[in-house]
């Protein structure tokens, strides 16, 4: 903006050009009407461009006018949503909330997230971005997702974990398994089979609390293949390379060669949930985390 130009002067231009009568834009203005003249005679002093023509019955444009009229309107939205993020951003509020998911959560908990955002949140745009849990662990702590809907156990000292969802492990069995033709399988049982598994590096804590819950059932996973996605354990499960383990609503993935049968072990539990920041300032999470939690908080195991 022009150094000598006031943004009172543009507010009280808007007025009258609005009005095209410098009495009625007085009294929108509550200002008197011979120092809103004298503000606009200077303004056209500094432009070096007359704005109004002015006659008894009141004011026109001249197109100078009608040019700094739409260009005014632009500065004063622009100011005032300027405003409104500047307040945002101090209160800790986003104005795009990044929340990671992964794939393991339940359709229902991603429906819940989406029908909360529309009824809390209509001025706050939402992305749902598929990434691994610790994927999500790092991307919250470098600020970049507010939120994660993740496989459990997560430690962090900075993060607060939630449950959301607690099911029972199953296990994927090839279909001509020695064993496919039971309704439970108990770990013992499966000492002797190759395993599909997880990296641990992709979800460290997670990798860990699956093999102390195999331990105390008297179980070691033989792994002899290691991939990155549901999909792909099913596709080696069905060409007959090994078992793997799911949470129980997986078994909504249908694919052909793959059987999916009951553990015996019951305490080999299966949970999802929710993190963010503990030193979290945003009203926006802070809604959604209490709506998620109101509908699918587990309780304890």
């Amino acid at each position: 903006m022009h150094p000598a130009i006031t943004l009172r002067q543009i507010h009280y231009f808007i007025a009258v050009a609005e009005e095209l009568h410098f009495g009625r834009a007085a009294v929108r203005l509550s200002y008197p009407q011979p120092a809103l003249s004298k503000e606009i005679g200077l303004l056209e002093e500094t432009l070096g461009v007359k704005l109004l023509i002015r006659s008894r019955h009141g004011s026109r444009l001249t197109e100078s006018g009608k040019a700094l009229l739409e260009y005014g309107k632009r500065i004063e939205v622009d100011l005032e949503n300027g405003i409104r993020e500047a307040r945002r951003a101090g209160s800790g509020e986003p104005r795009q909330l990044w929340v990671g998911w992964s794939p393991a959560v339940g359709p229902t908990i991603l429906a819940g997230v989406q029908e909360l955002f529309a009824q809390q949140s209509p001025g706050v745009t939402h992305r749902l971005i598929s990434s691994f849990s610790q994927q999500q662990v790092d991307s919250i702590l470098r600020f970049q997702y507010q939120l994660g809907l993740v496989v459990l156990p997560i430690q962090d000292e900075e993060l607060k974990a939630e449950c959301l969802s607690r099911e029972p492990f199953i296990v994927a069995l090839p279909s001509k398994h020695r064993l496919a033709a039971r309704n439970e399988v108990s770990l013992r049982e499966l000492r002797s089979d190759p395993v599909i598994w997880i990296p641990p590096a992709l979800h460290p804590t997670f990798n860990t609390y699956f093999h102390h819950r195999c331990r105390q059932a008297g179980y070691e996973p033989n792994i002899v293949q290691e991939v990155t996605s549901i999909g792909e354990m099913l596709d080696f499960v069905a060409a007959g390379v090994g078992l793997t383990f799911l949470n129980s609503s997986a078994q909504r993935l249908r694919e052909s060669g793959v059987e999916y049968r009951r553990l015996a072990d019951r305490g080999m539990l299966f949970e999802t949930g929710m993190i963010y920041r503990r030193d979290s300032r945003s009203e926006t999470v802070r809604k959604l985390v209490d709506g998620l939690r109101d509908r699918f908080h587990c309780g304890e195991p």
